[in-house]
């Protein structure tokens, strides 16, 4: 579990490192599909900024950093080691603070299925709520809707991508939660 939650750590240390503008939340809806043939991936990727006038606006970006993309990938693979299952779809949160969120369903994915609806193109989890969240609740809650939810928290994020720490990679023992802090 231990490679698991240091691979959580370091994809959500890498969205953050990666971005150039100030945000609230990033959010990433990543489906794989692992077949005989190889792989298949698609992702969504975005993010939440907030105006000066207070308002909050949705940025779409194009390109997921190719070493956020291949530790998806690893994570895949790490689950699959321990739970001898593959996840189809992987929804991650980040606000500012630091929090993140990984929701992992087992499900086949939707879009490289060929299944465009609501929850497949607006990243809208069982729940019916946009993973994006009430930005009216200032970004400060997450949904725990998977029976394997992973949340921590990456110390001293903030929106600029020059003010990053690395991490140190040290983890709670919980396999629910966990706390990955700053480097002195």
């Amino acid at each position: 579990m231990t490679a698991i939650i240091e691979l959580q750590d370091k994809i959500a240390q890498g969205l953050a490192d990666s971005m150039t503008e100030p945000w609230e939340r990033i959010v990433v809806n990543f489906e794989m599909e692992t077949t005989a043939e190889g792989r298949e991936l698609d992702y969504r990727f975005f993010y939440i900024s907030q105006s000066e006038d207070g308002s909050f606006k949705k940025t779409s970006v194009m390109e997921l950093p190719e070493a956020v993309s291949d530790l998806f990938i690893d994570l895949n693979d790490a689950v699959f080691e321990t739970a001898k299952d593959r996840w189809g779809t992987c929804d991650l949160t980040i606000d500012r603070t630091g929090k993140y969120n990984f929701k992992l369903d087992y499900e086949p994915p939707r879009r490289l299925n060929d299944i465009f609806d609501d929850v497949s193109m607006d990243i809208v989890p069982g729940n019916g709520k946009p993973i994006a969240g009430d930005l009216t609740e200032r970004l400060t809650t997450s949904t725990r809707t998977s029976p394997r939810p992973r949340c921590g928290r990456v110390s001293a994020l903030s929106s600029r991508a020059s003010e990053h720490h690395a991490l140190t990679g040290e983890s709670s023992a919980s396999p629910h939660n966990g706390t990955a802090r700053a480097a002195a």
